[in-house]
């Protein structure tokens, strides 16, 4: 495969028919229900020669049946999926396992709630040669399961539509509909759990930020891939479906997951802009929350307009949450009684302690970095 920077090749592997090219990553925790369909998925891809690739599991502390999945579905392919327990918590961790273990030049990344189309990979790889990018970014669509009949009249209401809101389908990771081509700034995209890099870009650029424990290191890994000179190529026909299990779209969790992303963002422009440097950031933030979100999610629920109401308020959470969080960078002491560092959590099985867990900040079963399964 041709990339813009002549990336090496491998070496061959006198003990392999062909040496490993493409290391398909999973990093997971505690979904061990949708894992299996996600390896499966990766067991059929089509490539030009089945030996070419490889499966890594990276397993982020599981405490569920994880290890089973995976032993069961490699049974059949033992020589392709390959098992790694990671003991430091955290997606940034667990990523930066991955890119150590792998052994294949490109590394595409999934998450452990998708599915991958039979073409992916192949998608993906046509795609970085065609352009001559070491970074390629798929298409990422929802598959919501259905509302119960027992759920709570609030959720069912903004979920009646056939649609969940455009605000909110972003943050689950679903990408924009578009043609194939450079990654044009302010869209929503790419995505961690559609994505192939090459090696070199890792060696250049260095690991994931582990310290960004909400939310946001994705999103520092892309900035610094742009401010290398490094463009990053869209390709839609790569494509990848994301479950979105009910648990995950209501109000309290949605709350939750915005509040940590807004921590995360705030952390991360703290990281790259320093303190004072968060001052206009915030205002910003603060101008929107009070003039523009808040507004229109009031006016969209006096209107019932239950699902452009709940769009909204997820943009209130987030901005929120980055506002909180400037707030402790200048003044802990004083932010941290009126509205305590959010609670993070790792699967969803911690996502029903929300309430608990907001009721007493001292609880805990919080955990102290974000894992893969975080929304």
């Amino acid at each position: 495969m041709n990339s813009a920077s002549a990336a090496p090749r491998p070496s061959p592997n006198p003990n392999d028919a062909a040496p490993i090219v493409y290391s398909a990553v999973v990093c997971t925790y505690n979904r061990s229900r949708s894992l299996g369909s996600a390896l499966r998925s990766l067991l059929v891809q089509e490539l030009p020669a089945p030996n070419i690739y490889e499966i890594v599991v990276i397993d982020n502390g599981s405490t569920d049946d994880t290890r089973a999945v995976v032993d069961r579905i490699a049974s059949d392919a033992p020589d392709r999926i390959r098992y790694f327990r990671e003991g430091s918590p955290g997606i940034a961790a667990a990523r930066n396992r991955a890119v150590r273990e792998s052994r294949g030049v490109w590394i595409a990344f999934m998450d452990d709630d998708e599915t991958a189309d039979p073409r992916w990979l192949l998608e993906l790889a046509s795609a970085a040669d065609r352009s001559g990018t070491r970074v390629v970014g798929g298409s990422v669509h929802l598959r919501r399961e259905p509302v119960p009949h027992d759920a709570p009249d609030e959720v069912r209401a903004y979920l009646s539509g056939a649609e969940i809101p455009a605000s909110i389908r972003r943050i689950f990771g679903e990408t924009e509909e578009g043609l194939p081509g450079t990654w044009r700034r302010g869209a929503a995209g790419p995505r961690m759990g559609n994505l192939l890099v090459h090696r070199s870009v890792f060696e250049e650029l260095g690991d994931f930020d582990e310290s960004l424990i909400e939310a946001g290191e994705d999103i520092d890994f892309f900035r610094r891939v742009r401010e290398a000179g490094l463009q990053i190529w869209f390709a839609p026909s790569a494509r990848i479906e994301h479950e979105v299990p009910y648990r995950r779209l209501k109000p309290d969790v949605l709350k939750a997951a915005c509040r940590r992303i807004g921590w995360g963002f705030c952390r991360r422009d703290r990281r790259s802009r320093g303190i004072v440097g968060l001052a206009p950031l915030a205002a910003v933030r603060a101008f929107k929350l009070l003039l523009v979100t808040g507004p229109r999610a009031w006016i969209a629920w006096r209107r019932g307009r239950l699902a452009d109401a709940m769009g909204h308020r997820v943009d209130v959470w987030r901005n929120a949450g980055y506002l909180e969080c400037v707030g402790h960078q200048f003044a802990p002491g004083l932010v941290a009684r009126i509205a305590p560092p959010p609670p993070t959590f790792r699967s969803e099985a911690d996502m029903s302690r929300i309430r608990a867990v907001d009721a007493d900040p001292c609880d805990g079963n919080r955990s102290s970095k974000e894992g893969p399964s975080a929304p």
